[in-house]
């Protein structure tokens, strides 16, 4: 083997000194090209974050001033600090976030945990059921159900938040078969004149004890009236990032104390809840929205109203339009008022009536669930719920 020729052959395979040199200097001019662009992409992003992160730091510190350094509930708590949401999160992190659902749970449904149940999502499931709550269907968040126990008393205690002072209600009815008359019989213009009677009735006085950041519950509520989109509905439980995108594609002008209630075709089936609540915002605006499930032929959701005054599914539909919409006014945004195991004033009397028929202000009766009051508890002067806690107020 000629030794010469292999060391000739090994230089002629490996770089020179002037080529390694070459190639030092192009790597250096194309870095000194691209990374000030880097630099400043990155840049331009961490102050971004930075900036979130000092407003946040800035609401943090009002709160604690305005609530004498008591302990921040939620994230939501910091909202009316805030010029906009989500300032925890840098640019492209963004991820679309709704509230809890409360659920009204149909009868005989139960978790084993307590009286309500609560689901966190995250783009995903969620509601305000109120009795106990199964799993609210496909979709995004897990789920939280509320516990038992932890007060003595079953009164429910504020949790720094909001309240609805006022509403603005609006109905929404979505799905094919709302464009057959007779499925839709007395539903739809039975609960136009359900919600317009409810302003100013005695009804709606039984959440007039609770207050917030933001004042105190009034009786008083405005009905828009209502909105047919015959596109299919969901055929099972839908998420609340659905609920909430179908109320902001049909509210032109949503206003922060709307409450706008999805009432679709679509049956129960076997979910474990009847109705549910929760929020959101549409655009800028924060709103709080309601999801129904057609309650025709369905035993577990019926208030068995026996006055003939209305079907049974406008009955069933009217009895936890109830639930939800005084649960809303009073824990509009999940950290208003509640007990000690996640219940609701809706929740705590849920298949109790303190009366056959309850007249709104504009004459109509209704076969309609009593809503918890702490005054009325504490004083003895409520009637009791299915746990025997005497503190139930029917709205006579």
């Amino acid at each position: 083997m000629n030794r010469r020729s292999l060391k000739s052959g090994s230089h002629k395979s490996a770089f020179t000194l002037i080529e390694l040199l070459v190639a030092l200097a192009i790597i250096s001019i194309l870095a000194a090209v691209l990374f000030p662009v880097f630099s400043s992409a990155r840049a331009n992003r961490n102050a971004s974050c930075l900036s979130n992160h000092r407003q946040l730091a800035e609401a943090v510190s009002l709160y604690i001033q305005d609530y004498n350094a008591s302990f921040i509930p939620s994230p939501t708590a910091l909202d009316t600090y805030l010029p906009v949401n989500n300032l925890a999160k840098c640019p492209l992190q963004y991820m679309y976030v709704v509230g809890d659902q409360h659920y009204c749970e149909a009868r005989g449904h139960s978790n084993g945990l307590g009286s309500s149940g609560k689901a966190n999502d995250s783009g995903g499931d969620d509601g305000d059921d109120d009795d106990n709550e199964l799993n609210p269907g496909s979709g995004g968040g897990d789920q939280h159900f509320a516990g038992g126990g932890g007060s003595s008393s079953p009164n429910m205690t504020y949790h720094a938040g909001t309240i609805m002072a006022t509403a603005t209600t609006a109905a929404i009815y979505w799905g094919t078969s709302w464009g057959n008359s007779t499925f839709v019989g007395d539903k739809i213009t039975g609960l136009d004149s359900w919600y317009v009677g409810f302003n100013g009735s005695h009804y709606a006085v039984t959440s007039d004890e609770y207050t917030g950041t933001n004042g105190t519950v009034t009786a008083s509520t405005t009905h828009l009236g209502h909105l047919v989109d015959v596109t299919p509905a969901p055929t099972g439980a839908p998420t609340t990032a659905q609920i909430l995108a179908e109320v902001c594609s049909h509210i032109a002008n949503p206003v922060s104390n709307g409450y706008y209630a999805v009432y679709v075709d679509t049956p129960r089936g076997t979910n474990g809840f009847c109705a549910w609540h929760s929020w959101g915002t549409c655009g800028s605006v924060p709103v709080q929205i309601a999801f129904h499930f057609s309650l025709d032929g369905d035993a577990g959701c019926n208030p068995s109203d026996a006055s003939g005054l209305h079907s049974q599914g406008l009955a069933a539909l009217a009895n936890v339009t109830g639930h939800e919409l005084s649960e809303a006014r009073t824990d509009p945004r999940g950290i208003g008022w509640f007990d000690s195991a996640g219940a609701e004033n809706g929740d705590k009397c849920a298949w109790t009536y303190g009366a056959p028929l309850v007249t709104f202000s504009n004459g109509t009766q209704w076969k309609i669930q009593g809503e918890w009051s702490n005054k009325a508890y504490t004083k003895g002067t409520g009637y009791a719920n299915l746990s025997g806690q005497k503190g139930c107020i029917s709205g006579l």
